[in-house]
């Protein structure tokens, strides 16, 4: 997990939610698919996105909040 101090994102395989850990309103969120594939692209709306339609496989989030850097983290589907 990597954080920009204000921010972390944890995947829950059990739930296959994403649950993000701090505010994330505003924030620009993106999922990308191992071969750069975007999937996903909305503004956050809540602290989870559900992951429950996705293939098993490998997955970036990039979670961007106004005026700060990016922040990505990797998770498997299984």
């Amino acid at each position: 997990v990597r954080s920009d101090r204000q921010v972390a994102m944890n995947y829950n395989p059990e739930t296959r939610d994403l649950v993000f850990d701090g505010d994330v309103s505003g924030a620009s969120v993106r999922l990308v698919s191992a071969s750069g594939q975007t999937l996903l692209s909305q503004t956050a709306d809540g602290r989870a996105l559900n992951m429950a339609t996705l293939a098993p496989g490998t997955y970036i989030v990039l979670l961007q909040k106004p005026g700060q850097s990016p922040v990505a983290q990797k998770f498997v589907v299984k």
